[in-house]
């Protein structure tokens, strides 16, 4: 699974743009699209850094998928799991983003 591409730096405060459009099960993200990378609580992120290689890809798409809504919650979580299992993610990290967006996500969806 390919890698989705991002600015080296960021745009806007934290934030980092899409410089190339990329596709998942039908879901693009587009040119341009701003993200934070993962949700990372700032105290944590000495040990997840928020555009980790790992879960950039999945965290993407996750912050793409609460932006337009085109899914439920829920679906938007497990699509992000789903992603970060399909890449580099270790399967105890995936599980932990996987529970933090489960417990937390509500907040920003």
């Amino acid at each position: 699974m390919d890698e989705i591409k991002l600015t080296e730096s960021s745009v806007h405060g934290d934030y980092r743009e899409v410089i190339e459009v990329y596709t998942y099960r039908g879901i693009t993200v587009p040119v341009g699209f701003h993200t934070n990378g993962a949700s990372v609580p700032k105290w944590l992120q000495w040990a997840f850094d928020p555009f980790d290689e790992n879960y950039i890809t999945a965290a993407v798409i996750h912050d793409y998928l609460y932006y337009k809504k085109r899914f439920s919650r829920k679906e938007a979580d497990r699509i992000f799991l789903e992603v970060m299992l399909k890449t580099n993610t270790p399967t105890v990290e995936a599980y932990i983003f996987y529970s933090a967006v489960r417990m937390c996500g509500w907040y920003y969806y």
